[in-house]
């Protein structure tokens, strides 16, 4: 990329990102493909947490990006659970931004949808994996959440997840698996207060680094945009943080698929994603 039209590129980004993007474009890991992927309102991959290793960053990652105009959903992504239930269109709070919206309700046993790429992104295990999108929430009625989707293993039908959680005074971002009837098992869980908001915009970011290794060591947070309802403003700092490190959990495929999640307990689901990102660097190089 011409020098140029880097500063135009990144003059569009929020300061905070702009370091990490400066990096991948060094090393010669940012293609034309790859900007071709990004709004420049605002690339939805946040910086990374921890440093992947130079296997990753000198190689071309593979990537996507869906606002979820047009027939991209249709054309994109197969429905697993509630698929009747998932549909693209415009955001549910009236703003107009295309959207991936999620509706109809739970009792009190709770209920899962879940959507994922139809054809698997990936050839081969990652080293490192960052995912993000912006999801806007209704209408407030008891739980409801929207989350990733990430090592979705087909056979198994298991995959993790990392999911944002509207819940009056005792909102939540939870890193679980969920499983083919839509049951999460948790592995780490934080409160967020009542620090999430209906009819605005939140930006989710998951990251994973050495998932086809011994121990995958995860950052998952939540941030909120300059403007709440433009999901293609900059965003702020983070106003929450995940951090876990551990074994990546049985039957979850570090090759897998990618998609989108969301759960309710006792209530309307009723909400909005857009702007889905994802990242790979794949651990065999080409």
């Amino acid at each position: 990329m011409a020098p140029d039209n880097l500063g135009d590129f990144l003059s569009n980004v929020d300061r905070g990102r702009r370091d990490f993007l400066r990096k991948i474009i060094a090393g010669a890991a940012f293609t034309p493909p790859l900007i071709a992927s990004f709004s420049l309102e605002g690339p939805s991959i946040t910086a990374a947490q921890a440093n992947p290793s130079n296997q990753c960053t000198n190689q071309t990652p593979v990537t996507k990006f869906f606002t979820f105009a047009d027939a991209q959903y249709q054309n994109n992504f197969t429905g697993i659970l509630r698929a009747a239930d998932i549909a693209p269109g415009t955001d549910l709070a009236g703003g107009g931004n295309p959207s991936l919206n999620f509706t109809g309700g739970a009792n009190a046993g709770g209920s899962t949808w879940l959507t994922a790429l139809t054809d698997d992104p990936f050839e081969s295990d990652l080293c490192l994996l960052q995912m993000s999108d912006d999801v806007l929430f209704h209408t407030f009625n008891n739980t409801k959440g929207s989350g990733l989707l990430a090592f979705y293993n087909q056979a198994t039908r298991k995959g993790l997840v990392l999911i944002l959680f509207n819940a009056g005074n005792s909102d939540l971002l939870q890193l679980a698996v969920v499983d083919q009837l839509g049951k999460l098992t948790n592995i780490k869980t934080i409160s967020l207060g009542s620090g999430v908001g209906e009819n605005v915009w939140y930006r989710l970011s998951l990251e994973v680094s050495n998932p086809g290794g011994g121990t995958i060591f995860v950052t998952g947070q939540v941030a909120r945009h300059t403007v709440p309802t433009m999901p293609g403003s900059p965003t702020l700092p983070p106003f929450a943080t995940l951090d876990f490190s551990g074994p990546l959990p049985t039957g979850l495929d570090p090759a897998g698929n990618i998609g989108l999640v969301a759960r309710a307990v006792s209530a309307v689901v009723d909400l909005s994603v857009t702007n889905f990102s994802a990242m790979g660097f794949e651990t065999d190089l080409p």
